[in-house]
């Protein structure tokens, strides 16, 4: 999946939570590059208290307990911030999905806005949080389960954010693009756009695949003795979780959706070149 060019490239849609231009090729190179290049909380040492707090509430009694203030991003706030991220990683508690809502009747442009805003960018967080412990217990512990445990996280990581990206540059713009065209008789497009859509459906199997894989390793490493292995544990937990909800929401819903808009527009222009022979 990492390596899969781009299928389509959409000409004025709206590029969706992602301050960066559109890559030519959407690789894992590409997909680090672009996150570290990424606005917004990013729980890193760029960051804000304010952001911190915003994005995990419970973290204000532990800004104050360490005397980060409100003022200066972590990383200016001491010569060495690590362990204070690391602190902040440790007591964050990961996001639950969010109650499943009815949105067989809401908008695409809708929908879509609701996956960005509750499930990609809280796990963009997730995967940045969980890396900082991951990499702490790979430095304390030399084990060959503890190293395979963080390099199946690097991988499933990368997956990830290739797959999201993907959706956020190509599937997401692709889908609010086919709804609009869609009540307009007069638009078309080109049949190979609902390759992009069953792409992305592709990566979502991918994706799950990769999670379970995770968890045997994980598994496997909660034989050490480490107090972020519980932690780590239940973060990758509640991955798992959400990308069950949030992708079946894209599967049921939004790519239907999708793909019946992209089929009427075909219908139409079909039915338009019959009639002029």
């Amino acid at each position: 999946m990492a390596d899969h060019p781009p299928s389509t490239r959409i000409v004025q849609a709206k590029l969706l939570a992602l301050h960066s231009p559109i890559p030519d090729r959407l690789s894992t190179f590409t997909a680090r590059r672009l996150e570290c290049n990424r606005t917004g909380f990013t729980f890193s040492l760029r960051d804000k208290r304010a952001d911190f707090v915003s994005a995990y509430p419970e973290l204000d009694v532990v800004c104050e307990r360490l005397g980060f203030g409100w003022d200066l991003p972590l990383g200016n706030w001491c010569t060495n911030p690590t362990w204070a991220l690391e602190e902040l990683a440790r007591s964050a508690q990961p996001r639950r999905p969010v109650a499943q809502e009815d949105w067989t009747s809401a908008g695409i442009d809708e929908l879509v806005e609701h996956i960005l805003v509750h499930h990609h960018q809280p796990l963009r967080w997730e995967l940045t949080r969980l890396g900082y412990l991951i990499k702490r217990l790979e430095r304390t512990h030399q084990q060959r389960e503890m190293h395979e445990f963080a390099t199946g996280f690097t991988l499933l990581r990368d997956s990830i954010l290739v797959h999201i990206l993907q959706e956020e540059v190509e599937a997401f713009p692709l889908c609010i693009l086919l709804d609009q065209c869609s009540h307009h008789p007069g638009e078309s497009i080109d049949e190979s756009a609902r390759d992009t859509l069953h792409f992305m459906a592709a990566g979502h199997l991918e994706t799950v695949d990769d999670v379970e894989r995770l968890d045997l390793l994980a598994e496997r490493a909660s034989s050490i003795n480490d107090p972020d292995i519980p932690i780590v544990k239940a973060g990758l937990t509640a991955i798992r979780e959400d990308l069950i909800l949030h992708t079946s929401t894209e599967n049921d819903i939004l790519l239907p959706a999708a793909l019946f808009a992209a089929d009427l527009i075909l219908s139409r222009r079909n039915k338009a070149t019959t009639t002029s022979r």
